[in-house]
């Protein structure tokens, strides 16, 4: 057990207590990391605007789910509507989907990539390149070092694998 890929336990886990995880899936809505812009970096928040501003629009326009969009970290209230729409696309996926679903929400810090991957708006390698978009523009500016790369590999194929999952059944 100690080799299962994280996909496996979050399946098992979906059948075990679905409740627990369309709750714990949902909670990302209420801090969507599309939902958190940069402040003081027009160049980031630029191509923050370019890749996920698109996404959030998909959200609204498919789901009627219109989150709100804040510069900075405080805190933004969502929505009591959108958060509604959000998990009831969320509920209404079967066991399959919502383990990945699961797995790719936790890793991207985005319920609504998650949801996009899920209803095949974007594939895996856009949902992980939408959620490291601020540490790619990091990376540019300072590089990287050996723990940046490995860890990025790891969240990489931790959502091609849950991707891979949700296609397999």
């Amino acid at each position: 057990m100690a080799d299962e890929k994280p996909i496996t336990i979050a399946a098992r886990s979906v059948h075990q207590d679905r409740g627990a995880i369309i709750d714990h899936a949902c909670e990302y809505a209420t801090t969507d990391l599309l939902c958190y812009r940069v402040e003081d970096s027009p160049g980031l928040r630029e191509r923050q605007q370019t890749v996920w501003q698109p996404l959030l629009q998909w959200a609204s326009d498919s789901l009627g789910a219109t989150l709100k969009v804040t510069q900075g970290v405080l805190f933004v209230k969502q929505p009591p509507e959108a958060l509604s729409r959000l998990r009831q696309a969320v509920e209404k996926l079967d066991d399959r989907n919502l383990a990945t679903l699961s797995v790719v929400t936790r890793v991207t810090g985005s319920l609504v990539i998650g949801l996009a991957v899920i209803l095949g708006h974007i594939d895996a390698e856009a949902a992980f390149e939408a959620s490291q978009l601020d540490e790619n523009w990091q990376s540019e500016k300072w590089g990287e070092d050996e723990e940046d790369i490995r860890h990025r590999d790891a969240l990489k194929a931790e959502i091609s694998d849950a991707v891979e999952f949700m296609k397999s059944g």
